[in-house]
């Protein structure tokens, strides 16, 4: 029984605000598990949990340290259990973690649309549109698309209401841009299927997304690895701070030597103070590949283990 406590870890729901407990040991307390890369010696995993409040369900992806701590969300949503009383035509909006939407400055509208699974991902949307509404009719007219077409276009033009949208399909996802900015436009059209090709089941945070189309805004050449990695990495949302305080000085001066960015932000990171994702959506988003070249340097040498 000790064992099975201290196993046990906890976290508070992101939809609802419960606290939850599972065990990692325990598959049945679970329903997936991902492993992913050493984060400064840690041996990171994502597990998606689930509980049932009233007639939902919520889920919630965690990313859970090699001593079973929790390090952060990924995702959380929910969804009624009774899915048989929904029209044919819902669609789930996933909207828990708002973006600076004013900093999209030149993007009107935006969404990523699962057709499957039939979510959407409102990553920014005028108000006074029913985004449930939007996303059926877009769906519909990619349908067509598919039906006259004998090999359909993975690029489509689409009038909805008053907007042009800039529409990126998959079998499974789209993504639709309106905008008049051509370089965002141009840049997407290597992006987009980093996105909508995707087969893993996490639902991508707005904020991510966000931040993802304000890099292309401000450097519309940046590399693909680097847009995988914003997109993928479980790392931005870890938070870490190392039991060696006495040591973070020593350590920053040492690595600022190398990359002098370090001696901005890695002893914050060291100390619990902020993650990658708060960097990101702050100063440093134009000099992400800066930030990504120094959290694989110090890995490489596990200084923390």
């Amino acid at each position: 029984m000790m064992s099975l406590l201290k196993a046990e870890t906890e976290f508070v729901c992101k939809v609802c605000g419960d606290i939850i407990r599972f065990n990692p040991e325990d598959p049945k307390t679970y329903l997936t598990k991902t492993q992913h890369e050493d984060f400064f010696g840690m041996r990171l995993v994502t597990y998606r949990v689930a509980h049932e409040v009233g007639k939902e369900r919520h889920y919630n992806s965690i990313v859970v340290d090699d001593k079973n701590m929790f390090r952060g969300h990924r995702d959380a949503y929910s969804e009624l259990i009774d899915e048989a009383a929904l029209p044919s035509e819902w669609y789930w909006v996933f909207g828990e973690e708002s973006p600076a939407v004013d900093t999209l400055t030149d993007i009107d509208m935006a969404l990523l649309i699962n057709r499957q699974d039939r979510w959407i991902v409102d990553i920014k949307c005028p108000k006074g549109l029913v985004v449930t509404e939007l996303a059926h009719l877009l769906v519909s007219k990619i349908e067509e698309a598919e039906r006259i077409y004998t090999t359909p276009p993975e690029y489509l033009e689409i009038v909805a209401a008053n907007f042009t949208l800039n529409v990126w399909r998959s079998n499974v996802k789209c993504i639709c841009i309106g905008s008049r900015n051509t370089k965002l436009k141009n840049a997407l059209t290597q992006v987009a299927p980093l996105v909508i090709d995707s087969t893993d089941d996490f639902v991508p945070q707005r904020r991510v997304l966000a931040l993802v189309l304000r890099l292309l805004m401000s450097r519309p050449d940046i590399s693909l690895p680097i847009i995988k990695r914003i997109l993928s990495s479980d790392m931005l949302f870890t938070s870490l701070k190392t039991p060696y305080q006495e040591r973070i000085a020593d350590i920053v001066a040492r690595v600022s030597e190398r990359l002098p960015i370090a001696n901005e932000i890695l002893g914050p990171i060291l100390r619990g103070y902020t993650t990658l994702i708060e960097l990101l959506e702050g100063q440093y988003l134009e000099r992400c590949d800066e930030i990504f070249e120094l959290i694989d340097y110090v890995n490489r040498r596990r200084l923390f283990e």
